[in-house]
């Protein structure tokens, strides 16, 4: 009576842990304009944490005077009420023609879940014009 115990305890066990599926705490989103492409990569992390999202951001110029790019500004928000909108400043692009930007729980993952939509707005200058786009991020997955 004992083994049957034992085996059924063992059984029930290893069923309990079969069953778990590994959660993925990771998205992906995408978007684009006439002269930019974006990623936006949200972890999320584990709830003990004081940071409970990480997200990094990279916008790739797409035109064709990267080095004329200059005093760029960057405006995050969503459609979500509940979140007001982050801004940047930059004074250029990196050596690859792109920027980062890392955020903290900002919401994304939340935001994307419910279905709200991310944007960020783009302002730069080029040369002596001034110019301006918007990238709205959808999930690749």
């Amino acid at each position: 009576m004992k083994y049957y115990l034992l085996f059924i305890t063992l059984v029930v066990l290893t069923l309990i842990g079969c069953s778990e599926e590994e959660q993925d705490n990771t998205v992906t989103l995408q978007g684009d304009s006439n002269n930019w492409q974006g990623e936006l990569y949200v972890e999320q992390l584990s709830s003990e944490e004081h940071l409970n999202e990480r997200a990094e951001a990279t916008l790739t110029y797409l035109g064709d005077h990267a080095d004329d790019v200059h005093t760029i500004k960057l405006t995050t928000y969503t459609n979500w009420q509940e979140r007001g909108a982050l801004e940047r400043r930059i004074d250029g692009l990196s050596s690859e023609g792109d920027i980062t930007n890392i955020y903290g729980n900002y919401g994304f993952w939340y935001v994307n879940d419910q279905g709200f939509e991310t944007m960020i707005d783009i302002e730069w200058m080029e040369d002596d014009d001034e110019k301006r786009e918007r990238i709205g991020f959808e999930s690749i997955e």
